[in-house]
């Protein structure tokens, strides 16, 4: 479950791993969303290590996890995606 975050660290969205009843959470693939003039940038958190995933502590999460915009998930998938579909098909029938 993809899910946006808000920490000091700023807005962060990534995949939901594992939830504890504590509040913590494991997020695979952090990245940090900058507003930008046209949309967002995606800042990846975690470019120099082999780990793939951080860990967030309730204390440090302000509000609570949120879903993300539909447009954004898309992006982010794309962003991790090894194989990247096309959003609408383009096929011709040909009689």
């Amino acid at each position: 479950m993809i899910r946006v975050f808000h920490s000091s660290l700023g807005m962060i969205i990534g995949e939901v791993i594992n939830e504890n009843l504590d509040g913590d959470y494991e997020i695979k693939n952090p990245v940090v969303i900058s507003p930008a003039q046209q949309g967002v940038h995606f800042i990846p958190l975690l470019p120099c290590v082999k780990e793939d995933s951080i860990e967030m502590k309730a204390k440090d999460i302000i509000g609570k996890p949120m879903t993300p915009l539909d447009q954004i998930e898309s992006e982010y998938i794309k962003m991790f995606s090894k194989i990247e579909l096309p959003s609408k098909p383009n096929l011709t029938l040909v009689k």
